[in-house]
């Protein structure tokens, strides 16, 4: 199984952020792991970090890179679906070596529905989401029945949230796992309204009017129960809540699932966003920091980041910016971080989990694993350079392919995978104002030319189309 990837070329000096993107297609056939004598599992996975395991939390992020694999497989979710139709609720982690879930955390944060949504709208197959709906159904039925507190808000299990990477719940130094358990997390809370909100419009899209409905009413009982007890007037934020519903006042990027999920009213959005571009705090030299630099606990007695740059975490970051229409921003954030990216791997060759936010060097685990050759960074390379470098968001289901034409460079990207076909685009300036756009696709599609003053529509049949925009 070869996993096939199209094909980026920029012209000028953004061409060296392409490093990673190369780097990890190329990383990615060598981290795949088809079903036989070292994988148990009824479908073929990434390699996770910890031998013999496999975390849904890396398998949903990871569906944001390889659904734009021209050949090979789309999914490291399959895994996990599979598994959900077994046990009812998606496994926080899976072992390839019995086929069975693994480790002592039972449930993954609900990602799935998130993960399964952005890969329709990358491929367009209704086949799939029919299949996928009544399975992600059930996972949060079970997560309302088992996870819901009596506060009407959510918990989980720490590294199925990667609680430990946002750095909350530490006391002395160390982590608060009793405090944790016991507490409401705005990451939890957010994640399962993002579940409802994504099984609302999979329902939508398949026509299950009443499915929708039902969903829609969760997500907005429980946004309102968010807004009501972790959201802070006086700080701006949305913070968890200790046992005796205290808010902890810890600035994380998880606080910004509010805005994703549209929990978040624009009012309150808009001042929580402006975060993003302060130096004090997320938007350090490797933009984003996990854990706000003006939190006391910064920085370690012995020196090391509490707050990282993960590519995870920063498409937290990215898609809130996107979803507040300030996608420029979260597409420069994007340039910084693969600029970062790229440095370390030209020292080292290697991709890494976490970055120093504030140096050129990889941050090791709370285990004193490296993460190098992580594959949860490298399908994120794939997705941060097609998504926000090159500016490529699709809907399939619409038949919509949206580009946000910010680069002033030349560039091209050919064998784009669009809705069952492939779409080639090659973009080059015409005076100080104008681009020239050459398109060539082997489906019908709308092509949206986002640009900083406008958004124009061309309706594209199969061929060969020379655009101005």
């Amino acid at each position: 199984m070869t996993l096939h990837f199209p094909n980026i070329n920029i012209k000028g000096d953004r061409a060296r952020l392409l490093q990673p993107y190369r780097h990890a297609t190329e990383a990615l056939n060598a981290l795949v792991l088809p079903p036989g004598p070292q994988n148990k599992l009824m479908a073929p996975v990434l390699k996770g970090l910890a031998p013999g395991r496999v975390d849904a939390w890396d398998a949903a992020f990871a569906t944001l890179g390889l659904r734009f694999a021209r050949e090979g497989f789309f999914a490291p979710t399959n895994a996990f679906l599979v598994a959900l139709d077994r046990e009812g609720f998606v496994p926080a982690s899976l072992s390839t070596e019995t086929g069975a879930w693994a480790g002592e955390e039972r449930a993954s944060a609900p990602l799935l529905s998130f993960a399964e949504w952005e890969l329709y709208r990358a491929r367009g197959n209704r086949e799939r989401l029919t299949h996928a709906l009544p399975l992600l159904a059930s996972d949060f039925d079970w997560r309302e029945q088992h996870q819901r507190l009596p506060n009407g808000l959510y918990a989980g299990t720490p590294e199925a949230y990667r609680l430990g990477v946002t750095s909350r719940f530490w006391v002395g130094g160390k982590f608060n796992a009793d405090g944790a358990i016991k507490a409401s997390w705005v990451d939890a809370s957010c994640l399962q309204a993002l579940h409802a909100r994504c099984l609302m419009d999979i329902a939508h899209e398949l026509g299950e009017r009443e499915l929708a409905a039902r969903f829609e009413w969760a997500m907005r009982d429980l946004s309102s129960k968010i807004n009501a007890l972790l959201w802070s007037d006086g700080d701006g934020w949305y913070f968890d809540l200790d046992e005796k519903g205290t808010r902890l006042g810890v600035r994380s990027l998880a606080s910004f699932w509010a805005i994703i999920s549209t929990v978040a009213p624009m009012a309150r959005a808009e001042r929580q966003i402006g975060a993003l571009s302060d130096v004090t705090k997320f938007e350090r030299a490797h933009p984003y920091s996990t854990l706000s630099a003006s939190e006391r606990e910064y920085r370690g007695r012995d020196g090391r980041p509490l707050g990282v740059a993960r590519s995870d975490f920063n498409v937290i970051g990215y898609e809130a910016l996107h979803a507040l229409e300030r996608g420029a921003q979260a597409d420069f954030n994007a340039e910084d971080h693969l600029a970062r990216v790229s440095r370390v791997l030209a020292d080292t060759h290697e991709l890494f989990l976490a970055y120093d936010p504030d140096r050129d060097q990889p941050v090791s685990q709370a285990d004193g694993a490296t993460g190098a050759n992580a594959s949860l960074t490298a399908a994120l390379m794939v997705h941060i350079a097609l998504t926000y470098l090159v500016g490529l968001r699709p809907h399939a289901g619409k038949g919509e392919l949206q580009l946000h034409l910010r680069l002033r460079d030349a560039f091209s990207v050919e064998g784009y995978p669009f809705n069952g076909g492939s779409v080639m685009i090659e973009a080059q300036s015409v005076g100080a104002a104008r681009r020239k756009l050459e398109v060539m696709t082997d489906v019908p599609l709308k092509l949206r030319v986002r640009t900083s003053e406008r958004t124009e529509t061309h309706d594209l049949s199969p061929g060969s189309h020379s655009l101005q925009a």
